[in-house]
């Protein structure tokens, strides 16, 4: 199997491929792609050297930066200038340019810097460090984008993301995580700021509702679910199991994975106030590793080799596909079905973009709580479920979807906590969900009896179930019951 990959170099994309390990989970496209972007610019009628400085991919758009050197005729003064082009990738095996602006008589933002990615959009509001300041375009007419505004944050800007429609801002110096409101480009707002003490601070992607930090001695991962109030969810010793030798945590699926040396650190997270240690996932190659991830897929690069690896089983991560030749990839993002690759060491920069819409791992229940009939009592039954890629739950009750409170506790976890009670007897589902899909349980039937308790296991003579409606589950219930030595 093959992926397609379409490679920005010197204005253009052509079309290259990526293989895969037969049988892999990653089903990779194997059409091809090319198409050519001229340099704006007629204003310089002389010489032009132009590179790749900044990039980003967001809501199924490739937002790329070109930065450089322009002489003009007569005179040959140099001057330096940008363009932005911006580039169509919801269907990942076409990618096409959808605007290209004008020169814009001078650089968008201050540099590029050796992270995954170094721009960022909310709505129509491209957003990346200009000289330690947050700068902040307004790309509603993309092919003259304008400056609305700049923020000015303490100490020296670090990583800088979006998640949620907001941005969160790592500085140093002081050393403190701040989320940012721009929905309002000309008034944003700080909703919250987290400190830390002085050293080591490094902070990762934030994906749905978590956010890893690597500070002093551990990793961290935070919730933000509500952004005016980030809190802790769990935290992991690193420095008593691998050292103080590690950078660049990031989150794919219940795992964070940070690197020290040569190999990358599984920690699972699934359950975020005990975390535990999971496998290793070795680096192809020795030098210039980088990595990325997308739901549960890991994308690890090195010298010219990249591969995916499956974190659904943080204690066995799995080799995908790969490894596949590639440029000396520096600095990766991956989103939806674009997986993007850049290399800084050429002179001009390359691009390239992966069509990945085939790495995906589905959520799936391995197994559902059986069916029971239990006496009315004060005393909760848990209702458990099983498994795999799973990072959200909920619990229905006959197909509608229930809220923590009264009977009910931990909705959205794999244990549902009953009340059982006349209100309670129903058919219980739980539907899991990850970025890539959903699965939900087969049906288990919670029916509740008054009166005297039954045997454990055993059903009673006279079964009374909800809906007034006796079905072969129920007599396979009581034929089960019956052989085991039930009265």
């Amino acid at each position: 199997m093959t992926t397609v990959r379409s490679t920005l170099f010197g204005g253009a994309l052509i079309a290259a491929g990526l293989a895969s390990n037969a049988g892999a989970q990653c089903g990779f496209d194997s059409s091809s792609m090319g198409f050519s972007t001229a340099i704006p610019g007629t204003d310089y009628s002389g010489s032009y050297a132009y590179f790749f400085s900044d990039f980003g991919v967001s809501d199924g758009r490739i937002f790329v930066v070109n930065s450089g050197n322009f002489s003009n005729a007569p005179d040959y003064v140099s001057v330096s200038d940008s363009f932005l082009n911006i580039y169509d990738a919801t269907d990942p095996s076409n990618i096409t340019l959808l605007s290209s602006s004008a020169l814009l008589g001078g650089p968008l933002f201050s540099d590029s810097r050796l992270i995954e990615q170094t721009i960022h959009v909310v709505g129509n509001t491209l957003a990346g460090d200009a000289n330690d300041r947050v700068r902040l375009w307004d790309i509603t007419d993309p092919i003259n984008p304008q400056i609305v505004n700049e923020i000015d944050l303490p100490g020296f800007q670090g990583q800088l993301w979006e998640e949620n429609g907001l941005l969160f801002c790592e500085t140093r110096s002081p050393n403190a995580i701040h989320v940012l409101d721009i929905s309002s480009p000309l008034a944003p707002q700080t909703l919250d700021v987290i400190s830390f003490p002085d050293g080591v601070l490094e902070m990762g992607r934030p994906t749905g509702s978590r956010l890893p930090v690597l500070s002093g001695a551990g990793i961290f991962v935070f919730d933000i679910s509500d952004p005016t109030n980030l809190s802790i969810a769990g935290a992991f010793d690193t420095f008593s199991v691998f050292g103080t030798n590690l950078d660049d945590p990031v989150i794919a699926g219940n795992a964070v994975v940070v690197r020290e040396g040569g190999t990358l650190r599984v920690i699972d997270f699934a359950d975020p106030a005990n975390p535990v240690r999971g496998g290793d996932v070795p680096f192809p190659g020795s030098i210039d590793r980088v990595f990325t991830s997308n739901g549960f897929i890991l994308y690890v690069a090195a010298d010219t080799l990249i591969e995916a690896w499956d974190l659904s089983d943080p204690a066995n991560p799995a080799r995908v596909a790969g490894p596949a030749n590639s440029r000396t990839v520096q600095r990766l993002a991956a989103d939806g079905g674009v997986l993007l690759g850049v290399d800084n060491l050429n002179l001009a920069g390359q691009l390239t973009a992966f069509n990945v819409s085939g790495c995906s791992v589905l959520p799936t229940v391995l197994n559902a709580p059986v069916s029971r009939l239990v006496p009315e009592s004060t005393t909760p039954e848990i209702l458990s479920v099983n498994a795999s890629a799973a990072l959200t739950y909920q619990w229905s009750r006959d197909g509608v979807p229930l809220a923590d409170g009264g009977d009910f506790a931990g909705v959205t976890t794999p244990n549902l906590s009953v009340a059982p009670n006349a209100n309670t007897e129903g058919i219980y589902t739980c539907t899991i969900t990850n970025a890539d899909g959903s699965d939900t349980s087969g049906p288990s039937l919670l029916g509740v009896r008054a009166g005297a308790p039954s045997l454990p296991g055993c059903a009673p003579a006279d079964l009374v179930l909800p809906f007034g409606v006796l079905d072969l589950g129920d007599v396979d219930a009581f034929i089960g019951s019956f052989l085991s030595g039930c009265p």
